[in-house]
């Protein structure tokens, strides 16, 4: 028998399947350096303001000491100063934390992140900053969404193909449109039976 007209959707699985797992692949990329930027940076933070909170505790004792030493001293002044100096440089730090800490290193750990080389058929696009990451998440995020709705509806659409009354369908369609096979394979079922139970009387005679 022929083959039948109708399009198979089974043809169509293996490519909704690659279109969804390159899409969550690119997902789980851009989510993972967006977790990276978003850990590195107060790390450091935290390590610069506890440095200089440091060298600020250490002098302000120092110059405690010295003022009480000699109540009126200039090296308890220049102590003071220089701890002044230090406070100033956190708060500093603080204040400017995203462009003098945050946004540099999360520059440097995106243009060092190649995603081709987790994905080849990657399908994410230029990305600079931040925001440009978080665009980027958006669009795959939804993109995933919609290959995902796409596979389901393949996969629906594969289970009613190959439903007892799809098969049904197609099979009589089939034979009202080129009845030859069917007549065809009829007779030489009939033929086939008749020719075996030739055989059947034959042994029963013997």
């Amino acid at each position: 028998m022929s083959d039948y007209n109708e399009a198979n959707p089974f043809d169509d699985l293996p490519k909704q399947i690659k279109a969804y797992l390159n899409s969550k692949v690119d997902l789980i990329s851009l989510l993972t350096i967006k977790k990276i930027g978003q850990l590195i940076p107060p790390m450091v933070m935290g390590f610069l303001i506890a440095f200089t909170l440091l060298f600020f505790t250490f002098f302000i004792s120092y110059s405690f000491i010295q003022w009480y030493t000699d109540y009126v001293g200039k090296s308890s002044t220049a102590s003071l100063i220089v701890s002044g100096f230090y406070l100033l440089l956190s708060l500093f730090i603080y204040i400017f934390r995203k462009s003098l800490i945050y946004n540099p290193i999360q520059k440097n750990i995106i243009s060092e992140f190649k995603f081709k080389n987790i994905n080849k058929e990657s399908e994410i696009g230029e990305i600079e900053n931040f925001s440009d990451l978080n665009k980027e998440i958006d669009r795959i995020s939804k993109q995933s969404d919609d290959n995902e709705e796409c596979l389901n509806d393949n996969i629906d659409e594969i289970k009613e193909y190959y439903s007892f009354d799809a098969i049904k369908t197609r099979f009589i369609d089939e034979i009202f449109q080129n009845p030859k096979p069917a007549i065809s394979i009829i007779l030489q079922s009939i033929l086939t039976i008749s020719s075996f139970r030739k055989k059947i009387k034959k042994r029963k005679l013997k």
